[in-house]
């Protein structure tokens, strides 16, 4: 019976040694907001922000996406943003997008989601 403790503790050491490092976020604030228009072709320029943070202990790349959904839950328009963070960053990133007014007008939330490279 010890020897199979003693088993067990030795691949959870060997686990727990050859785990690779931790990654981690926390999305501190979202936000957008109708900079212009509707210009001549009927699009809206909408500059969205977000602040991440790393929490983790390696450095990440990183895509967020704001994701507008519509009243049947269905995602209808995407806008990305990316950017690069060290172990314990915390970065805000900015850009501008154009949506069609009538695209927009369907957009009843918004939906942050966050992918690593």
């Amino acid at each position: 019976m010890n020897r199979v403790w003693l088993c067990l503790a030795m691949l959870a050491w060997v686990a727990g040694a050859q785990a690779g490092p931790a990654v981690g976020y926390k999305l501190l604030s979202n936000e957008h907001k109708i900079v212009s228009g509707p210009d001549g072709d009927g699009d809206l320029e909408v500059s969205f922000r977000v602040t991440v943070e790393n929490t983790g202990t390696t450095g990440v790349a990183a895509l967020i996406i704001a994701q507008g959904i519509d009243t049947a839950d269905f995602p209808i328009y995407d806008a990305y943003l990316e950017t690069t963070l060290s172990p314990g960053e915390t970065r805000t990133i900015r850009d501008l997008s154009y949506i069609p007014l009538k695209t927009y007008g369907k957009i009843t939330r918004w939906e942050w989601l966050l992918e690593f490279r």
